[in-house]
């Protein structure tokens, strides 16, 4: 990112969604169901821990893909502009 007016989303370096996605998506809902089956079957010492999967699939998963679907500015072309800075004497 450069200066004040930088994005994130213009970065060439922001995460795009694969295969990985996918496969984080299915881990989080297999962990789920894995915390269903603990507490139904009375494990329920294990129910935190499985919660705690999920939701950290489901964040990297929603990164993804908040990251991969959030608008992309165009590129001006040309050389930059330079910019007068102002003392605060």
């Amino acid at each position: 990112l450069e200066g004040q007016n930088g994005r994130w989303a213009d970065s060439d370096y922001r995460l795009q969604a694969d295969g990985n996605t996918a496969g984080e998506i299915a881990l989080m809902i297999y962990a789920l169901v894995a915390a269903l089956a603990a507490y139904a079957t009375g494990n329920q010492g294990m129910v935190p821990f499985l919660l705690l999967y999920a939701a950290a699939f489901g964040t990297v998963a929603g990164m993804e893909l908040a990251q991969t679907l959030a608008p992309r500015r165009k590129r001006k072309t040309g050389h930059h502009q330079e910019r007068k800075c102002r003392s605060r004497f």
